[in-house]
């Protein structure tokens, strides 16, 4: 399941009363910051292998319990829902060696 596909984003994201334009821009920048940090996960993977999955799998993944944690009837703001995004994204991003310029020693 795409994250788009889950409540949270759908029912923030499409729903009638948002600003269109604020949650194209949103959107636009969430799908690029997606991009990167997807390729980024796939470094941690090669970098430290005995680490659990941390590709775009995995962040689909954390957008389908926070939206059955969050019940049908918790409702967010898009921002509120794009800065779960991002932290659902950066999570984990200092798990590779390109977050420390030394490597990991």
């Amino acid at each position: 399941m795409n994250f788009k596909q889950t409540r949270l984003w759908r029912d923030t994201f499409e729903s009638p009363v948002a600003d269109v334009d604020a949650c194209k821009r949103l959107d636009v920048s969430y799908n690029d910051l997606w991009t990167k940090m997807s390729e980024l996960g796939l470094l941690i993977q090669k970098d430290l292998p005995q680490l659990t999955l941390h590709d775009s799998r995995h962040f689909e993944a954390l957008w389908r319990n926070a939206s059955l944690i969050a019940g049908d009837d918790y409702k967010l703001s898009p921002i509120e829902v794009y800065v779960l995004g991002c932290s659902i994204l950066f999570h984990d991003a200092a798990n590779c060696l390109a977050a420390y310029a030394g490597g990991l020693s």
